[in-house]
């Protein structure tokens, strides 16, 4: 098994699969749970700061986006 990462491109984004922590299959909808636990710390001019992901799941519904439904699906059945 490798530890290259790999990508989902779906119509308006592109994920890591590293990053997803759950799929949840519901009835014509997918939830997608990231791992957002990655903090980037550091120094800034003049400063500390940090930089935290706020997208944490994303949810793809048949109806709404039949084409991203079908992307996952495909990527679902072929684990």
């Amino acid at each position: 098994m490798t530890n290259a990462m790999k990508f989902l491109k779906l119509s308006s984004m592109i994920l890591n699969t590293n990053k997803i922590s759950q799929v949840v299959i519901r009835e014509k909808k997918y939830v997608i749970l990231l791992d957002t636990r990655t903090e980037i710390f550091g120094v800034f001019m003049l400063g500390n700061g940090a930089i935290y992901s706020n997208c944490d799941n994303i949810v793809i519904c048949v109806k709404k986006e039949p084409n991203d439904y079908k992307i996952v699906s495909d990527w679902i059945n072929q684990l």
